[in-house]
């Protein structure tokens, strides 16, 4: 049988939005694709994880050569400070994430508080 709806009408069934992801853009410190908006910047996975040691962890990095040091896809993970000070210089805030997180249990659950409630 012939599909005769128009070709606008089947490419629009393939865009539906729950098969949709968001398109960021690059990343602001390398430049790499963007996942999402991470500590208030548009980030990828691998800025935003070393942002996130580096301020948890409370690290000082050493520049081994002038203090400016290319931070790019390619190039990022060779001077740790200067991509730590892109990070900051691009936006990146140490407050972190404003969303509250849930505490994890020890034993592999994730645990929620809840209002009780009764049905009589």
């Amino acid at each position: 049988m012939t599909d005769l709806r128009p070709d606008f009408l089947r490419v629009s069934e393939s865009l539906h939005p729950a098969t949709l992801k968001p398109i960021w853009g690059d990343c602001l410190v390398c430049g790499d694709r963007g996942t999402g908006k991470h500590y208030g910047i548009v980030a990828c996975e691998g800025c935003k994880g070393f942002f996130k040691r580096s301020v948890r962890k409370n690290l000082h990095y050493r520049c081994q050569g002038n203090g400016a040091c290319p931070v790019d896809k390619v190039h990022r993970n060779r001077c740790q400070r200067c991509r730590l000070n892109k990070c900051l210089t691009m936006g990146m805030k140490k407050e972190g994430k404003t969303k509250p997180v849930e505490s994890r249990a020890g034993d592999g659950d994730f645990r929620i508080s809840l209002p009780s409630v009764w049905v009589t």
